[in-house]
């Protein structure tokens, strides 16, 4: 993903198809008007779908803009503090399990 095109395409499809689980939901709701017990049960569960679909969108759409963020390339000075801790955190770890000063010593140089 290297355009914003390319992002917001991913974001699109990702929503289309959730909205349209969520209206198929709803319809079987409405459909369902003569029998409450079932209509309940799938008003119940329907929000458990919702709350589903709202936390693996965010979590997705995250992800894709960390994708396209990373296929930007740019460099760590030009990142919010935020990227460049999510860009580094593993040569943090690293260096804090080392025994080695000169893993650290690295880190420290980097910064």
């Amino acid at each position: 993903m290297r355009t914003k095109a390319d992002l917001q395409q991913k974001v699109d499809d990702d929503l289309l198809w959730r909205r349209r689980e969520l209206f198929n939901l709803r319809t079987a709701i409405e459909d369902s008007e003569k029998n409450k017990q079932r209509q309940t049960a799938l008003l119940r569960a329907g929000v458990a779908v919702l709350y589903a679909h709202w936390e693996g969108f965010v979590k997705r759409a995250g992800s894709y803009y960390l994708e396209f963020v990373s296929n930007q390339r740019a460099r760590a000075i030009d990142l919010t503090p935020n990227f460049v801790a999510i860009k580094f955190k593993a040569r943090i770890v690293e260096a804090a399990k080392s025994k080695k000063i000169s893993t650290t010593h690295d880190v420290i140089d980097f910064f």
